[in-house]
């Protein structure tokens, strides 16, 4: 399973655990009404808003659902909690069905292709370095990304090629082109023009394919 997924699926079961142990607390105005424990309920928002945003994004429809389905007037907390858990199995099933991945990606990918447009149309000016230095950031924050998606904390490119690898998000031998395309950024980046626009052209074709083929 995703381990999004297991996220969302977990935090649904702590959330249904939290609503069956409610407590009924009586007020002179409102009389006698139904409440969740204060510390859990607040733990996991905290920890769900987290995890939505992870899987929708920052700034999402969800998010900003959630955020808001706390907001009850003359609510109690439990009240807050069923709605905001309505969102959390919302996102849940957008997330599972593969709908919310296929938004993200579409996003990404208009950054990606736009960085890496920059990085053609630098290279056709003649300027390689700077072109090779752009491809391999866009490599690098795809590989930042795949980490999230596999909970692998981020660290230097080649650690989380290898930290990638060894959870088995893509083989040993995507590992190795990873490698390759990595050295030319590299080089680029150090000044280093051991290589030629060939080399530059085809390193921005693989990791446009890298991106296309692992968007998290």
């Amino acid at each position: 399973m995703n381990p999004i997924s297991k996220r969302l699926a977990d935090l649904s079961d702590e959330i249904d655990e939290i609503l069956r142990n409610t407590i009924w607390q009586h007020g002179e105005l409102m009389g006698n009404r139904e409440f969740v424990n204060g510390e859990n309920y607040l733990a996991w928002k905290v920890k769900t808003l987290n995890a939505i945003q992870k899987a929708a994004g920052i700034g999402s429809t969800h998010e900003k659902h959630f955020i808001e389905a706390a907001k009850v007037n003359y609510g109690t907390n439990k009240d807050a909690a069923e709605n905001q858990r309505a969102v959390l199995l919302a996102t849940r099933d957008d997330f599972d069905s593969g709908f919310m991945a296929t938004a993200r990606t579409l996003a990404r990918a208009e950054v990606f292709d736009t960085e890496l447009d920059m990085a053609r149309e630098l290279l056709q000016s003649g300027y390689r370095l700077p072109a090779a230095v752009i491809a391999r950031t866009v490599l690098e924050v795809a590989l930042r990304e795949l980490c999230a998606a596999h909970e692998i904390s981020p660290g230097k490119l080649d650690k989380m090629n290898a930290d990638l690898a060894k959870d088995q998000a893509y083989s040993v031998l995507v590992q190795k082109k990873v490698t390759v395309l990595a050295d030319i950024g590299n080089r680029a980046a150090h000044g280093k023009s051991e290589f030629n626009e060939d080399d530059v052209a085809d390193m921005i074709a693989g990791v446009e394919r890298f991106v296309t083929d692992f968007a998290s």
